[in-house]
């Protein structure tokens, strides 16, 4: 079984429905509305050459490119019975669940036959049929789903925590269709979303340094920290926060301490290098002073502090305990 996502943003070729305008926004809601009722998802691209299971090399043979990008036609040659399809439509996200890949099928054109036309001039050609369920807001998703939303191809696979994506149809649509275990301290990390995961760290640091955030600070036009925070004796906190893989190859702690050090200089004040690497990777660089968070320092902080975390991080914490 696997979780995918795919950005809702048709190609439409009818000119009057250009992209940005609300006449573009009534097409993409009348094509949604088509989904729902008739329990399909489609997508663009002539696809008609492509059969479900198809290596690589046979999709590169097959639709002529042997250099290009072929992620899109990989997810629709791989997606199978019981997938889950993320999407979000008007800011609310759904989850489509596949009953039968009909790529490479007359599906389309069999099922609307006097629309036919009527779905490849708003570019809907591919097709997967299904059963939808409407999921709700972003608080509502798991994090892991919610942070690749908008990057890469428009249809993609999400390998990370499965899990989780069936644990949300159960949910919402109030069955045990998929077999899920108990939750993980793993998966309660993939459940948060990237601004939550750094705002859970900017609050410990705040109650256990007892120092507080530099507003002004928020807006800073450098990546280099999160923000300031300042202490009662003028000590100057600067986090940075990495999530999912990233660690000490991609962003060297030695390199962030030393530009910390050049900040303290600047400022004349002390300053402390903090960092949070989700992947806890920190090498083997030792500065003085330097704090490194841990995923055990915020969880006990969840657990002996709650009144100072927000409802669904404390929910998503207390699913690993209560199974």
């Amino acid at each position: 079984m696997s979780v995918y996502r795919l950005i809702f943003a048709p190609d439409v070729i009818v000119s009057e429905f250009k992209k940005g305008t609300d006449k573009y926004d009534e097409c993409r809601e009348e094509i949604f509305e088509k989904f729902i009722e008739f329990g399909f998802l489609g997508t663009g691209w002539n696809t008609s050459s492509l059969k479900p299971g198809m290596s690589d090399e046979e999709i590169r043979l097959t639709m002529d490119a042997p250099k290009g990008s072929i992620e899109n036609f990989r997810c629709m040659c791989s997606i199978a019975k019981d997938d889950l399809i993320w999407l979000i439509h008007k800011s609310k996200y759904y989850l489509f669940k596949v009953r039968e890949n009909m790529i490479g099928t007359n599906w389309l054109s069999d099922t609307f036959r006097e629309q036919a036309q009527w779905f490849l001039d708003r570019d809907i050609s591919t097709c997967f049929t299904g059963d939808w369920c409407e999921v709700g807001n972003e608080i509502s998703v798991p994090g892991v789903v919610v942070n690749c939303m908008g990057i890469g191809t428009t249809l993609r696979a999400i390998r990370k925590a499965p899990e989780l994506s069936m644990m949300a149809w159960n949910r919402h649509t109030n069955t045990e269709y998929y077999s899920v275990g108990n939750m993980t301290e793993e998966w309660f990390w993939d459940m948060l979303t990237n601004r939550q995961k750094e705002s859970l760290a900017l609050l410990y640091l705040q109650a256990k340094y007892e120092c507080i955030i530099n507003t002004e600070s928020l807006k800073h036009s450098t990546a280099l920290y999160e923000c300031e925070l300042i202490g009662k004796d003028g000590t100057r906190y600067f986090p940075q926060v990495k999530t999912g893989a990233s660690g000490n190859k991609e962003f060297p702690v030695k390199k962030y301490c030393e530009e910390i050090n050049e900040i303290g200089k600047k400022l004349g004040h002390k300053v402390v290098p903090v960092l949070f690497y989700e992947n806890e990777d920190y090498g083997d660089y030792e500065h003085l002073g330097l704090i490194k968070l841990h995923k055990g320092d915020l969880m006990e902080f969840i657990e002996t502090c709650p009144q100072y975390i927000s409802e669904d991080v404390v929910n998503a914490y207390r699913m690993i305990n209560n199974g």
